[in-house]
């Protein structure tokens, strides 16, 4: 009996861990709207919630460097930003919803590809 309960509490905490590395804080799930219908560069209202997110202590270091780079994308993300981007995809350490949103984004011409919104919608 007690093996049973074991068995079920190891199994409940790997699905707790494995969903939880997938949730996307308030800030990425931001991002990811505008992600989902950008066309070349974000609205100007876009652009006050990036600055937003870029200038907010609370936001991580990551959020902060993507919201930087979609704030600054024209058409597609600056070298400089793709750099900061693709180190944060390649980041094992980093919130796998970080590394989602990085790698689309350094990536990302104009608009996000339909894989590329699966993959974003999964994270709202």
């Amino acid at each position: 009996m007690i093996g049973k309960y074991l068995i079920v509490s190891v199994l409940l905490g790997f699905t707790l861990f494995s969903s939880h590395t997938l949730m996307a804080g308030p800030a990425i799930q931001e991002m990811v709207g505008i992600m989902l219908h950008l066309h070349h560069n974000p609205s100007d209202a876009e652009k006050t919630s990036l600055q937003k997110i870029a200038g907010d202590s609370a936001a991580s270091a990551n959020e902060r460097a993507i919201a930087t780079a979609l704030l600054n994308m024209h058409h597609s993300v600056s070298s400089a930003d793709r750099e900061n981007l693709r180190k944060i995809a390649a980041d094992n350490a980093a919130p796998a919803a970080d590394r989602t949103v990085a790698g689309i984004l350094a990536d990302l011409n104009h608009t996000a590809s339909d894989a590329d919104k699966k993959e974003l919608e999964k994270l709202q």
